[in-house]
């Protein structure tokens, strides 16, 4: 076998999907968690009612386990799109997939999201207006499910009060589902403050896949 038939067969398993329970019980959640807020936005003439709580959630899990195919796939699978209304052309950007760098503050983060709308970040503008930023244009746009992977990164850089304080505002700003990959122990971002406690009530905890072959319910399954 010569080293471009290799490659090849490297890519086609890189490609290959294996149905994992956990995974699949995640996707369900996220998925009912964004038809939730894309309703009360059809009722109610592309707003959403202050009143309204989203749906948010944990990621969790071990290097490797598939926290980051997951984001990816629900990215894909709700794609931006042109879309002409009452004679006005706009975009339509249902989720923003976000992924944290190392030592990330709330504002770089901030910043992150407002560059997948294509838009610029003054210097001197405070988190507060680019928050109150983030709200208009997930109005317009329609954006309904926010994904922030790698958010263990933002409390090295930050600490664990400001970012809890962040998580809140943009909750409340968007009123979008927002959802947290990370390891293990980023549940304790939002443990830590009961309202972010209740807010962030799903909780899904990967697992790498247990194969038994003695075992006829083991979980692996092509």
């Amino acid at each position: 076998m010569n080293n471009s038939e290799i490659d090849f067969k490297v890519n086609q398993i890189r490609e290959l999907n294996i149905k994992h329970p956990s995974l699949a019980d995640a996707l369900d959640t996220i998925q009912i968690a964004y038809l939730s807020v894309r309703k009360q936005r059809s009722m109610n003439e592309g707003k959403i009612p202050s009143s309204y709580k989203p749906t948010c959630g944990v990621i969790t899990g071990p290097t490797g386990v598939g926290k980051t195919t997951l984001c990816n796939f629900v990215k894909t699978s709700l794609p931006s799109k042109e879309v002409t209304k009452n004679n006005l052309h706009k975009t339509i950007i249902p989720c923003i997939y976000v992924s944290i760098a190392n030592m990330s503050t709330p504002k770089s983060v901030t910043g992150r999201i407002l560059e997948e709308f294509d838009q610029e970040v003054p210097n001197r503008a405070t988190e507060h207006q680019m928050l109150r930023q983030l709200k208009e244009l997930f109005t317009t746009c329609e954006t309904n499910i926010v994904l922030l992977d790698e958010i263990h990164d933002i409390v090295t850089g930050t600490g664990l009060t400001k970012v809890m304080s962040w998580l809140k505002s943009l909750v409340n700003e968007t009123k979008a589902a927002i959802f947290l990959a990370g390891t293990e122990d980023s549940e304790a971002i939002v443990d830590a403050n009961p309202e972010l406690k209740t807010r962030f009530k799903m909780r899904m905890r990967l697992h790498y896949m247990r194969f038994d072959l003695d075992n006829p319910d083991s979980e692996f399954e092509m």
